[in-house]
């Protein structure tokens, strides 16, 4: 992205530059959701397996608010660089003083008062301001309006990845009873996001790419 939006407007081709930005946003929704949502809803299982059962009690809490905090952090990533390859940087500085200004403030006093889980919590608390950041740089630096970038990027999408954590964090675990059957739950659900995300996220021209360009890749894999 930093690369291309200079380059488009260098050329002054803002309405191509607008649609790549809208693209590429909601492309990394969808990625962002195939990558957090299963850590979202098996935070404890994750840690349980990986670390023990008295490690995941006691940090299952701050693994979750940790991946919520760079799930919404995640979302920064394509207006930050637009801002940058638009020669705006002086907004990612502001906001990123913002956020460590936000940590400076709580962290000490709600990790003082809950432990690990209260610096988990200082940590979400900072991202709070990413809604402000993301809208800051569509008005004033891409210049898309609001209703605009959340139909595209978020739309009845945002709601169906909601449903797909509610499955996995209400249901899906329920079939969970040892390694081998949270390994085959955890690779259903990423794979049932990465469908989501081929059905409802990606552009028609993408797949067709994407079609003409498996075989290929397929022939040279078997080799």
């Amino acid at each position: 992205m930093f690369p291309v939006s200079s380059e488009l407007l260098a050329q002054q081709d803002l309405l191509r530059l607008k649609k790549v930005y809208l693209k590429l946003a909601r492309y990394l929704f969808f990625i962002s959701n195939i990558l957090f949502i299963p850590l979202l809803s098996y935070s404890y299982h994750i840690l349980y397996f990986w670390m023990g059962e008295d490690f995941a009690r006691k940090g299952g809490q701050a693994m979750f608010c940790i991946s919520l905090t760079f799930y919404f952090i995640s979302w920064t990533a394509i207006p930050g660089l637009v801002a940058l390859g638009m020669g705006r940087p002086k907004y990612n500085a502001m906001f990123s003083t913002i956020t460590a200004f936000i940590n400076l403030v709580i962290v000490y006093p709600l990790t003082k008062r809950f432990g690990v889980n209260g610096a988990a919590m200082a940590f979400f608390l900072s991202s709070i301001q990413v809604p402000v950041a993301i809208y800051v740089i569509n008005k004033r630096v891409v210049q898309v309006k609001t209703n605009e970038y959340i139909k595209y990027v978020y739309g009845i999408h945002s709601i169906v990845s909601f449903c797909m954590y509610l499955l996995f964090a209400f249901v899906a675990k329920l079939l969970i009873i040892d390694l081998l059957s949270f390994m085959g739950v955890l690779i259903g659900s990423y794979l049932l996001l990465i469908c989501l995300f081929w059905k409802m996220g990606l552009a028609p021209e993408d797949k067709a790419i994407f079609k003409s360009k498996l075989p290929v890749f397929i022939t040279k894999c078997s080799f």
